[in-house]
């Protein structure tokens, strides 16, 4: 029987959901949760013109506090709601003394002592096969089982292995209490249950990543073994047990991929496609394998044998940032706030409508904006008033000038040319004329400073760095076309170049057409002009 901590694992409106599931599960007829907010005694309902029942979930860590609640606040919201049925969970384990001092004081509500569940009787329910549904929905149980991951640790034998799923296992363990499930684990789970393996693909940032831990979570509660690549796939060939149970992970799998060299990429796929048909054949090996669209796209126009449709697409899941649903949105941030340590002021000021969905509404929101304003106005038992954080968090949506700034500068001196050419022209830009705008301006820059050295494969170096946080590759046309991820990149760079004018002077001469000339630069003054 599984022993799951749901105190642990679940914030208090994870833990409704999660009771209003099952609950619904157990009586076979549906139950709607209330809107976020005073509950007024019902967290799940099922209402019809017959019958009225409510049901009550409460994260609770002692009982002390439980019944206290339930008897001097819960106890007066039943006696005026007048259910005809009333249905209790708990986190906490409860004493058959305890479920019988509930039943007690709930005489003529609760008509059986089955209604008032806690962990114990929560996890038995899982236990059924009918529930495993219910245990797959909700991803954040996974992390506090029986200790699963320190399991996995300790079973893994190979050092360099060892070392490599100690980092996996942080990250796991840090995503997860943050991750917000949607459609595309669903749709990622379908594809790997049936075929053995999947590549999930999106642009930056758009969390393949993390979706791809969220799956190896839980199929290491289904006991597979973690086997981590990072360079090619002899790593895992190396460490393959056919008795065992075992999950591969290769994280951005064409990141270093030599695409312009025909006889390393043929060697690399060749060997690849292999493992892959490996895997295809087993029962109990899995892989999972992510890469950004773009990279996979010109892969598949390079090497098309060897990263066919029929090898590919039929197994990728594309993971879409910019399709959160605008409930996904708020629960992405109730998740920051819920593991934050804000003062409990600052957090309740956000709980008025206008205030988050403001927040969830804003043209410039991101999981990336939303987890690094959290870091950033970190506002303690001393703040000033009690929206500061709210003032200072939409100040920032409102122009991540600092954001942006933060990142740019952390940027080589390389990189931040190629930004600021692909700035002052039309994006989205060919790629061959931002290079030739790039290595212009590169040979300019040098003539004033030093700090700049180039190679012949820094301009592909640079794409790939900036391709995690700043910039997209697209195909458009004849050739591949770059462009910004987001719009508030232009925003900031616009900022930066009018207090760098020793920078402007350099764009200018570096400049390869007339139109990086009038894109961005103006004169201050107006020429009047009659024919």
């Amino acid at each position: 029987m599984p022993n799951y901590n749901f105190y642990d694992a679940f914030s208090w409106i994870d833990f409704e959901r999660f009771s209003r599931d099952i609950i619904q599960k157990r009586e076979e007829i549906p139950f709607e949760l209330t809107k976020i907010g005073k509950d007024k005694g019902i967290d799940f309902k099922h209402k019809t013109n017959k019958v009225f029942i409510v049901g009550q979930a409460k994260k609770r860590k002692y009982y002390k506090d439980f019944i206290r609640d339930l008897k001097h606040e819960e106890l007066e919201k039943v006696k005026r709601l007048k259910p005809d049925r009333y249905i209790i969970t708990t986190t906490l384990s409860l004493s058959n003394s305890q479920i019988d001092e509930i039943f007690k004081a709930f005489d003529g509500f609760i008509h059986s002592k089955k209604d008032i569940l806690g962990k114990d009787e929560l996890n038995e329910l899982l236990n059924n096969k009918e529930y495993h549904e219910i245990e797959r929905k909700h991803t954040k149980l996974w992390i506090t089982s029986s200790n699963i991951l320190q399991n996995i640790l300790d079973e893994t034998i190979n050092r360099r292995q060892k070392n490599l799923v100690l980092q996996e296992i942080n990250k796991i363990k840090s995503v997860s209490k943050l991750y917000v499930q949607n459609l595309s684990f669903d749709e990622a789970l379908s594809i790997l249950e049936k075929q053995n393996y999947t590549i999930i693909s999106g642009t930056a940032g758009s969390g393949k990543s993390t979706l791809a831990r969220m799956l190896i979570l839980y199929f290491l509660n289904q006991g597979y073994e973690l086997i981590k690549v990072t360079e090619n796939i002899s790593q895992a060939e190396s460490v393959l047990l056919p008795s065992k149970k075992q999950i591969v992970f290769f994280d951005d799998f064409l990141g270093s991929f030599q695409f312009d060299d025909n006889e390393i990429g043929d060697k690399y796929l060749v060997s690849l496609n292999r493992f892959i048909d490996s895997i295809k054949k087993s029962q109990n090996k899995l892989f999972i394998l992510t890469t950004r669209e773009y990279v996979l796209r010109r892969g598949q126009v390079k090497f098309n044998e060897q990263l066919s449709n029929e090898v590919i697409n039929l197994k990728k899941c594309i993971v879409d940032a910019s399709k959160y649903t605008r409930y996904e949105k708020a629960e992405i941030l109730f998740n920051h706030l819920y593991y934050s340590d804000l003062d409990l002021n600052q957090i309740l000021f956000l709980k008025n409508k206008k205030y988050y969905n403001s927040i969830i509404s804003h043209s410039n929101y991101s999981p990336r904006l939303i987890e690094d304003a959290f870091k950033k106005f970190n506002f303690g038992a001393n703040s000033k008033f009690e929206g500061a954080f709210y003032n200072e968090f939409i100040n920032y949506l409102d122009d991540p000038f600092s954001y942006w700034q933060t990142l740019f500068e952390k940027q080589s001196v390389a990189s931040q040319i190629l930004l600021l050419n692909l700035f002052i022209s039309c994006e989205p830009l060919d790629v061959n004329l931002l290079k030739a705008s790039f290595d212009k301006t590169c040979k300019t820059y040098k003539k004033q400073f030093d700090d700049l050295i180039i190679t012949p494969n820094t301009f592909k170096i640079c794409l790939k760095e900036l391709s995690d946080t700043f910039t997209s590759i697209e195909e458009g046309g004849f050739d591949k076309v770059v462009s910004f991820q987001n719009p508030s990149v232009n925003d900031f760079l616009l900022k930066y170049l009018r207090e760098r004018q020793d920078i402007i002077s350099i764009l200018i001469d570096g400049a390869i057409s007339w139109n990086q000339l009038i894109f961005v630069f103006t004169t201050r003054f107006k020429i009047s002009c009659s024919v």
